[in-house]
């Protein structure tokens, strides 16, 4: 409970906000000019009046006058007026952007100080203390004269120093092209990327890039590049021809002997050769079992455990051969082994 304007006075001073930003004043009614520019170090002046300026015993009620100037930003004049708010509950601060003005209720008692001039004239002085139009004309020139100073102190000044350099970029291609002395497989730009590698297999054409073929055999190759060329596409490389005789789809890269290089061409595996293809001899043992199969393009040769089940079966085509081993457990064929 407000008893004086010094207790709104303590209570203002008490918020370490309005005491860095404003200077605050008690004042008779009414209150005439507030000059901030001579609040010291400060640019807004916060003045309470000395005495209520509403006394109302029918419903013991009191009030005193509080009005807030500024010189200084406007944004910092909004936090102060809002820090004013909050210290004093009930207080609504209206008015322009530099001038603000409200009051503050409290209880009458005996203990409230007025002032003991007539009822009547003290109202006049009230009511006046209200009338700030010709008092903001008089602080808008000021502000405005301010406001001209400050402008051409920020442009007189001078330019900051340079801050420290940012850090470097990531490093970028040097623009050269890919050596086929460093190449791997898949660089090249016509060969299917992520190829999952698996011993046996083969590099096979399929009609638009080069991929593997999982293809049991026992040959193996390898090539390399020219040293110091330059590899963008698998023909680059300097022991392989697929210019002289492109590729169709499934072939795969053979070695030709007569050439020294490789180039395309069909590969016969098991599943590929037609047993049909042309005339064959079946050679048949003492008991009956085949053995051989014997043709121009396909030779088969078949094994047998001691109690006649099929060990192995070795089908050579092309040169190249292709073993079956039969593993059994119990009797019953469980495995099948490709060499």
């Amino acid at each position: 409970m407000l008893k004086s304007a010094f207790d709104i006075y303590n209570i203002l001073a008490s918020r370490p906000v309005i005491d860095a930003l404003a200077k605050i004043e008690i004042r008779d009614i009414p209150f005439g000019f507030i000059d901030p520019s001579k609040a010291q170090d400060k640019d807004t002046v916060i003045v309470i009046s000395r005495y209520p300026v509403e006394v109302k015993p029918d419903d013991f009620s009191v009030a005193w006058r509080i009005e807030v100037a500024t010189l200084g930003e406007e944004y910092k004049f909004k936090i102060l007026a809002e820090e004013v708010e909050r210290s004093l509950p009930g207080l609504e601060l209206q008015g322009s952007s530099l001038l603000l003005s409200g009051t503050v209720k409290s209880l009458l008692t005996s203990d409230v100080e007025i002032r003991k001039e007539d009822t009547t004239e003290y109202k006049k002085e009230a009511q006046l203390s209200q009338d700030i139009s010709e008092r903001f004309e008089d602080l808008k020139t000021l502000i405005s004269e301010e406001i001209g100073d400050r402008m051409l102190l920020v442009r007189s000044g001078k330019d900051g120093e340079k801050g420290p350099a940012g850090p470097a970029g990531p490093r970028g291609d040097d623009g050269k092209d890919l050596l086929a002395t460093d190449a791997d497989l898949e660089d090249l730009k016509n060969v299917e990327e992520g190829l999952p590698l698996s011993a046996g297999q083969v590099l096979t054409w399929d009609g638009s890039v080069w991929t593997n073929l999982f293809v049991r055999q026992t040959s193996s190759f390898s090539g390399s590049g020219g040293a110091g060329g330059q590899a963008t596409t698998i023909d680059d490389i300097g022991d392989v021809d697929t210019s002289t005789t492109p590729p169709t789809p499934g072939q795969a890269l053979l070695w030709n002997d007569a050439d020294g290089e490789w180039e395309p061409g069909d590969v016969s595996s098991l599943d590929a050769v037609r047993l049909d293809a042309e005339n064959k001899t079946l050679v048949y043992n003492g008991s009956g079992q085949l053995t051989n199969v014997t043709g121009t393009e396909v030779q088969v040769v078949i094994t047998y455990n001691g109690d006649g089940s099929v060990n192995t079966v070795a089908k050579t085509s092309n040169g190249q051969t292709v073993t079956k081993t039969l593993g059994y457990t119990s009797g019953d064929l469980t495995s099948i082994t490709v060499s």
